[in-house]
């Protein structure tokens, strides 16, 4: 029976029920993992007979792939795949993915709940701008950019014409 790991941080737990129902109608063994409560030596005592890892902000390094013999595929739940040691995983026959994009509208909503909140807080930026590109205390890819940056303008585009002076 394939072993599917899924671990999460509070902000996707809502994601866990879903995915749990679809792999287990699959007819795969399912595990959900807080990432928030779960030590690192728990994590490698769970990923020994995974076959598929569905990680969010744990690194799948050197270490939790060798702890992992049988894995085949990690899936990120986000873009960006620099949490995953994917030259080490690629030698090991790991197959690796991502989605990126998925969260964009949600990012994009907050990036302009913070404009509105605070317009003229930002310098040498429009709030606009400093929102999608340096709100967080780590670096987007471009691709993560462009993604939330598409959803900005779309949200934008619904808003009364009034409102445009904020962006």
């Amino acid at each position: 029976m394939v072993k599917v790991l899924l671990t999460l941080s509070e902000f996707f737990y809502r994601a866990a029920p879903q995915l749990k129902e679809k792999i287990e109608r699959l007819g795969a063994e399912f595990t959900f993992l807080d990432s928030n409560k779960t030590v690192r030596q728990d994590l490698l005592t769970y990923i020994k007979d995974v076959h598929i890892y569905v990680l969010e902000i744990e690194k799948a390094d050197r270490e939790l792939i060798d702890a992992a013999p049988n894995l085949r595929y990690i899936m990120k739940f986000g873009a960006g795949v620099d949490n995953i040691d994917t030259e080490y995983a690629r030698e090991k026959g790991i197959y690796i993915t991502n989605a990126p994009g998925q969260n964009a509208s949600s990012v994009a909503d907050l990036a302009f709940a913070s404009c509105c909140q605070a317009p003229g807080r930002f310098h040498n930026q429009t709030p606009l701008s400093k929102a999608v590109y340096g709100m967080y205390p780590w670096d987007m890819n471009s691709m993560a950019k462009h993604y939330v940056s598409s959803a900005l303008a779309k949200s934008a585009r619904r808003l009364p014409e009034e409102l445009w002076a904020l962006t």
